[in-house]
């Protein structure tokens, strides 16, 4: 069974927006996710936040393209009522890092992949390994 990796909103972004520098260190991440060297793996509860900041750039065509595509590349991890409790009960200072973090882990994952590596490990529950893209393709 291959890796299951989640992965935060802002690394997606960083390659659906192009968004500079941090697309270096992303992009490589999800192009080895789309040749199905690991699992990745989206919280349901990001792709809502994903189109609606993607509105910006792109045509409501457009987005649903990017976001059928995403879909068939990854997982997506389901945000249920057990696991917005068990976010609201572990009491992070960032309930959506909460909800991504713990969806994630109910859906297998061993590493969450994030530019916002402070808040991740500021939470009590370190079951899973958090580092940023450049510090993932450097392991």
């Amino acid at each position: 069974m291959a890796e299951r990796i989640l992965f935060d909103l802002n690394v997606m972004l960083d390659v659906l927006l192009e968004r500079a520098p941090h697309v270096v260190d992303s992009a490589p991440l999800v192009h080895r996710v789309a040749k199905g060297e690991f699992e990745g793996v989206l919280s349901g509860a990001s792709i809502d936040t994903m189109a609606y900041l993607m509105s910006d750039v792109h045509t409501p065509m457009r987005i649903n393209g990017i976001i059928r595509f995403v879909r068939l590349k990854f997982e997506i991890a389901p945000v249920t009522q057990a696991i917005i409790d068990e976010a609201l009960a572990a009491d992070w200072n960032d309930l959506e890092d909460a909800i991504v973090y713990y969806s994630g882990l109910a859906a297998g994952c061993t590493t969450l992949i994030t530019r916002n590596v402070k808040d991740f490990k500021k939470g009590k529950d370190t079951k899973m390994m958090v580092c940023t893209p450049r510090e993932f393709k450097l392991s």
